[in-house]
């Protein structure tokens, strides 16, 4: 190789080099990235001096540049090594007495190489190499030995950095720490290649020249995957950090990577790096393909999730989505036995005002004309009315116990329940017919929703079921229907139904057609659907009768069948 093109090659390398330093300061920068720009701003400066130690006039003007640009070759590597430190995140070690104490030693060993001419520690002499070309090579001294120890051993320690880093890293990380990795190895090739002889010219110079390769790998690192960029630091920082579960996807919606807390609460995620999250995590997106806002799911319990969706950009565009997973559980149930206490309690005091209130009138006035009158007989309606007010009291009782939100729900054969209920309340001569498609299992109280049958089929067949039916023939026999609905289930009957018209005031405490009722059964069906938080509504049955309809029930599975008839 002839002296221009080594000189035009060294000139390229270190323009690269300067272009990517110019670039990389331009942008935001934190601890790692300003370090790592310090030591790329090193190469534009070996280049600029080991050009003048080739092109210099005299041969004392060359020794000058050679010593310049060794100089700077001295506090390259320790800035490489200072850079690993920040990079793989042991700042801790980057105490104030050891970074003054270093700062002091690689100082100094600067300071000594570049003024070698005036005392010798460094390199005893210089000799002129001529083939190909004329350049400087200075008689190694020991202390020459000391800083060639100290570059190796940063040298070293900042790959071996690197490479710890690679086996504990996923995702993103782990390519820029093999891209750095890479980019890093032509300097110990370099030096190796040319004290075997096979490098023409000063190592320093083909190290510039190498550079170029290893600025290529640099630059691919800031532009692919913005290693620099404070804002990906930042994210990643809160992506170790983060209670809630965080997901990382490419834009094909494979997992890339996921924070410690993804795979605690979902271990399917565990090594699922490169697999679509529609397989791994399928509950996270809907029928359409879209990340759903929230889901539910039962494991050992019942837990609710909200999804948070951010699309991953850089300035060459989307490349994928990051999801953090929010536990709203503990919320929800906080939120819905609120709600629930704030409507009982509205409820109670209608019920003590109005509906204790009427009974307790009747009462005294019956007692006062027995006082009065001295007939026994008054007393009688007097017992009545205290009757219906312990009946009363009782239902409120029971709406306060069973409105309470269920907080663990357990998995629940819907069909079985059913059928309980149906043998432990009086029923008459009415029938029972449990669908084949409501044999599910549902996630639910398993007392709480046997009493929401029992007083389904109670009332069934208080109003469907006229006082008189054996005598008239009118409905005498009753079918009470069960089955299932796309996220729920329904119980109907073929007695007289309800009016359009009365349909929402059935859940109310006060609505009854039974003048010994109390009209707090259906209200307390309703108290426990919403406890559940299901939602219950009043229409037509399919023969005419009334039907009430349960949706947003949590139904796991669907358990095969055949149509099941019970009579009492």
């Amino acid at each position: 190789m002839s002296e221009p093109f080594y000189v035009m090659g060294i000139l390229l390398s270190s323009g690269l080099a300067l272009a990517v330093v110019t670039w990389m300061w331009s942008h935001d920068l934190d601890a790692a990235g300003r370090v790592f720009t310090a030591m790329l701003g090193c190469y534009p400066l070996v280049g600029a001096f080991v050009v003048g130690e080739l092109v210099a006039s005299t041969r004392e003007l060359s020794v000058v540049f050679y010593n310049l640009h060794s100089a700077v070759v001295v506090l390259i590597v320790p800035l490489w090594f200072l850079f690993t430190v920040v990079y793989t995140d042991r700042i801790g070690w980057l105490t104030r007495p050891r970074l003054v104490a270093a700062g002091g030693v690689v100082g100094g060993l600067v300071l000594l190489q570049a003024s070698n001419p005036l005392h010798g520690l460094v390199y005893s002499e210089y000799e002129f190499v001529t083939a190909p070309f004329v350049y400087v090579e200075g008689v190694p001294s020991p202390a020459t030995g000391a800083i060639a120890a100290l570059q190796g051993v940063s040298y070293i320690g900042g790959m071996a950095l690197l490479g710890y880093h690679y086996l504990f890293e996923t995702g993103a990380r782990r390519k820029q720490t093999v891209t750095l990795i890479v980019g890093f190895l032509p300097v110990m090739a370099v030096v190796g290649v040319w004290q075997a002889g096979l490098l023409p010219g000063p190592v320093d110079g083909a190290n510039n020249i190498a550079g170029a390769w290893t600025l290529a790998f640099v630059a691919l690192a800031v532009f692919r995957y913005q290693l620099f960029d404070v804002r990906s630091l930042a994210r990643k920082r809160v992506f170790e950090d983060l209670r809630d579960p965080l997901i990382v996807l490419d834009e094909e919606r494979r997992v890339v990577d996921a924070n410690d807390a993804a795979v605690e609460t979902f271990p399917e995620l565990s090594n699922a790096s490169g697999e679509s999250v529609d397989d791994r995590l399928p509950e996270i997106v809907d029928g359409n393909g879209s990340f759903v806002p929230e889901f539910a799911r039962y494991d050992d319990e019942s837990r609710e999730f909200d999804v948070t969706v951010s699309p991953l950009t850089t300035v060459a565009g989307t490349h994928g989505h990051s999801l953090v997973v929010h536990d709203v559980t503990a919320t929800r149930r906080q939120i819905r036995d609120l709600e629930q206490q704030s409507a009982q309690l509205e409820r109670f005091a209608s019920t003590l005002s109005h509906d204790l209130r009427n009974p307790l009138t009747v009462a005294d006035g019956y007692a006062e004309l027995a006082y009065e009158s001295g007939d026994v007989s008054h007393l009688e309606s007097t017992l009545d009315a205290h009757e219906r007010m312990a009946q009363i009291i009782d239902d409120v009782l029971t709406l306060s116990r069973e409105g309470r939100t269920i907080d663990e729900p357990e998995r629940v054969d819907l069909g079985r329940v059913v059928r309980n209920a149906w043998s432990s309340t009086e029923t008459g001569r009415a029938t029972l017919v449990v669908e084949p498609d409501a044999d599910v299992t549902v996630y639910a109280d398993r007392t709480r929703l046997q009493s929401v049958f029992e007083n389904l089929f109670r009332n069934a067949v208080e109003h469907g079921i006229p006082v008189d039916a054996g005598e008239s023939g009118e409905h005498p026999n009753l079918t009470v229907r069960v089955g299932r609905l796309g996220d729920g289930f329904y119980v109907e009957d073929d007695g007289p139904g309800v009016p359009p018209a009365e349909r929402e005031q059935v859940f109310e405490y006060e609505y009854t057609t039974n003048e010994k009722g109390t009209g707090l059964g259906l209200a307390i069906v309703e108290a426990i659907a919403q406890a559940h938080g299901w939602s219950v509504t009043m229409t037509e049955g399919t023969t005419g009768g009334a039907r009430l309809e349960f949706s947003e029930v949590d139904v796991v599975d669907d358990l095969p069948g055949t149509p099941s008839t019970q009579t009492d």
